[in-house]
């Protein structure tokens, strides 16, 4: 059904491009790719992370 529908049109069925929120999603990867992350493995670690004010 779908090639059907490629070679009816000429074209992808679809448009090809990203949503905004895609766009605003790749966008927001890219941004924070090199920040540092910080393993949380005890539950104290946890805790103090949540209560931590940045």
């Amino acid at each position: 059904m779908f090639y059907k529908r490629l070679v009816a049109q000429g074209a992808l069925p679809f448009p090809a491009e990203l949503t905004q929120r895609e766009k605003d999603e790749l966008a927001i990867q890219k941004l924070t790719t090199d920040w540092p992350v910080k393993d949380l493995k005890t539950p104290e670690e946890i805790k103090d992370w949540a209560e931590k004010d940045d």
